[in-house]
């Protein structure tokens, strides 16, 4: 059993085109807890190849698009139909008339979207789309109005945190904002890219000079000594918590090593495991999102991690 503390950290999308793929990519890796140096595909390839052909299209809302688009009509190859535009909010809800009335002074529009619109195009829903093998989709907007974004466009930000698996499930309530998760489906933690064990999320409540005495195989000081009774009431509390996550980690391993996959294991994967989630959204997600989540009623480790962000926010 491994204990890790709560972490934060930005992901921030590469420039161009290729940096949208890129970004798709590496959100899928948190999904399936893939080795990017292990990667055969290129980044491009591995949406294409993998991720559409499966209809997985949940990461690519993380490549997020930026167009400039003229309001005049686009002639050459075809007219730009500005209700079309009405379909680039679908998955991020803010209209676009933000700024001036939606037009901006210099006769353009300035969109905000990520790849799962683009790619299901005039589709209305991601089924019809992947069973006619995104043949609608709208890349060609892409390559046409790519622009990086502007002092016009409104943004998305993106942040990875690592987080025992009962807190994710809170943080993925929110609707407007695009989530990914750790798979317990695909990750059989059993296997040596894991370490052949579990890895749990420091207990916020548990003192750390319990945790140093459990982590660094001090017995004596789980022997009562000298200390006050309720001193000892709370070692004998915390050492009887971290002994129960030491036996969920050996049921889980017990039935790895009988023959279950993983999608049979994550009925025993316990909630305080570690688990990485990504979260993207605009600017009045975020602010939801802490006032949410950094409240005092939240939970307790969701506002150590919320506070994290709020910071390099």
């Amino acid at each position: 059993m491994k204990l890790v503390d709560n972490k934060v950290e930005e992901y921030i999308q590469k420039p161009g085109i290729d940096g949208v793929y890129e970004a798709i990519a590496s959100a899928a890796r948190i999904c399936y807890q893939t080795d990017e140096n292990k990667m055969k595909l290129s980044p491009k390839e591995f949406v294409e190849q993998v991720l559409l052909k499966n209809g997985h299209t949940r990461p690519l809302e993380f490549g997020t698009v930026y167009l400039k688009i003229p309001s005049m009509a686009y002639e050459e190859p075809r007219p730009i139909d500005s209700r079309r535009f009405g379909r680039y909010e679908k998955y991020w809800g803010k209209p676009i008339w933000t700024h001036i009335n939606g037009l901006t002074q210099d006769g353009y529009w300035y969109i905000t979207t990520n790849m799962r619109v683009i790619m299901q195009g005039n589709y209305t829903t991601d089924k019809e789309a992947w069973e006619h093998g995104y043949d609608k989709n709208w890349l060609k907007d892409v390559y046409d109005f790519w622009c990086e974004p502007t002092e016009y466009h409104d943004k998305r930000r993106t942040f990875t945190m690592w987080m025992s698996r009962g807190c994710t499930d809170d943080n993925r309530t929110h609707i407007a904002m695009s989530s990914i998760c750790e798979s317990t489906r695909f990750c059989n933690y059993s296997k040596g890219k894991f370490d052949n064990q579990l890895t749990f999320i420091k207990p916020y409540w548990i003192r750390e000079s319990t945790l140093n005495a459990w982590i660094n195989g001090n017995n004596d000081y789980f022997i009562k000594d000298e200390c006050s009774d309720d001193e000892w009431d709370k070692r004998v509390v915390e050492m009887q918590f971290l002994q129960r996550m030491e036996d969920e980690e050996a049921a889980y391993l017990t039935m790895a090593n009988e023959g279950l996959k993983a999608q049979q294991l994550k009925r025993l994967f316990p909630l305080g495991v570690k688990a990485e989630l990504r979260l993207c959204a605009f600017d009045d997600a975020w602010q939801n999102f802490f006032w949410r989540r950094c409240d005092e009623h939240a939970d307790p480790e969701c506002v150590i991690v919320a506070n994290k962000i709020k910071e390099m926010y």
